[in-house]
């Protein structure tokens, strides 16, 4: 944190630049930690080990949205202290409140993040587990398909709520200047602003811009899944005729007792009466 402090005074450039190398240096400590804890518990009760240290991880994840809480609540009372004209103590009072939330939210995400690590290799043991497979092949082409697509999935989700974030903020801002330019007496300060609208905004975009997001998380599992069906079909039947694209045959209908069942069809030429159609019992004489 000193050497971005010290960058500041070089400019926003070398700041930026401080910054993503002390976020990126920060993210080394927990990997390895990470990497012990799914060791120590796999080695102690193999899968069902590494769920519990998850849901050790994320019993703690109550307690922190719960702090998180004071970041946005006490940043917008410090806000209205300020524009009220109260005393510089509420105002700090509020900012050392808004300060506790802020680092608690970042502990809890950082939580978070670590427990979702431990749940999907929980959840990959349990699908490997359920599907009886036995080696996954890291040299297969699907395979390393399979971990370029889902390394590139968080960049595609986070792309999208970037970008529904600056079009809400777009449409608010938009919103901002058009009560400016029609209400009256606005920026004197005697005018109303329509709050309404506003927050009709903030409401229905975090409502309706979430919906493709959310719909590439749930949906990717499934179409992956689907492709790597249909794949394996045509992989195992290499002919439309092969056994394995064709409905099982029904079980043979048993002879009565002292009968033997007579074919239908001569040799060298097929049957007309089709593939399970009715054959007539023909009875033996006993000497």
């Amino acid at each position: 944190m000193q050497d971005v402090a010290d960058a500041c005074r070089t400019g926003a450039a070398t700041n930026v630049i401080f910054g993503l190398a002390l976020g990126y240096k920060s993210v080394i400590i927990p990997i390895f930690a990470i990497a012990v804890g799914i060791y120590v518990s796999f080695t102690i009760a193999a899968m069902y080990g590494i769920a519990m240290a998850a849901l050790g991880m994320l019993s703690t994840i109550a307690t922190g949205l719960s702090i998180d809480a004071y970041g946005p609540i006490s940043d917008n009372a410090g806000g209205i202290a300020e524009m009220a004209g109260m005393s510089h103590r509420i105002r700090e009072r509020t900012d050392a409140l808004d300060a506790a939330g802020n680092t608690t939210a970042a502990i809890g995400k950082g939580f978070a993040i670590g427990s979702a690590a431990l749940v999907s290799l929980a959840l990959f043991g349990a699908f490997v587990s359920r599907a009886g497979v036995k080696v996954v092949d890291v040299l297969s082409p699907k395979v390393i398909i399979g971990l370029v697509v889902g390394a590139m999935l968080p960049y595609w989700f986070s792309a999208m709520t970037m970008k529904s974030v600056g079009k809400v903020a777009l449409e608010m801002v938009e919103e901002v200047r058009r009560q400016f330019n029609t209400i009256p007496g606005l920026m004197e300060g005697t005018g109303k602003p329509d709050y309404a609208n506003c927050v009709k905004i903030s409401t229905d975009a975090s409502i309706k811009q979430m919906i493709p997001p959310g719909a590439l998380v749930m949906l990717t599992p499934l179409v992956v899944g689907t492709l790597s069906a249909c794949r394996r079909c045509r992989a195992s039947s290499p002919a439309p005729s092969s056994p394995a694209c064709r409905w099982p045959s029904p079980p043979p209908t048993p002879a009565a007792p002292g009968t033997t069942r007579r074919s239908t069809s001569k040799p060298g030429r097929a049957s007309t009466r089709g593939r399970w159609g009715p054959r007539a019992p023909t009875t033996t004489r006993r000497r």
